[in-house]
């Protein structure tokens, strides 16, 4: 990677589908990457909810049914990089 650059291409394969949501959504990694855990932020910069993915395997049912209606950030970390995802919770 050039200087200054993070190169999170392996985690791109990362997808959290039934967006926008309204009692959960599913946090897919198709790739099987080894993730760490998953920060969820309101767009404030508030942490909402720390949860651990170390063996989660391809997939992960993450509820957001109790969360207020907005977007959120979600951001997917493994050992040397991170990604963050916007949720839209209805």
């Amino acid at each position: 990677t050039t200087l200054g650059t993070v190169d999170n291409s392996g985690l791109r394969s990362v997808v959290i589908y039934l967006n926008p949501a309204k009692e959960y959504v599913i946090l897919g990694n198709p790739g099987n990457i080894d993730l760490d855990k998953l920060e969820i932020y309101t767009l404030q910069g508030r942490l909402v909810q720390t949860l651990n993915l170390v063996n989660m395997g391809t997939e992960k049912q993450i509820e957001v049914s109790e969360f207020a209606a907005g977007t959120y950030l979600f951001r997917i970390y493994s050992e040397n990089d991170s990604i963050t995802k916007f949720v839209v919770k209805e």
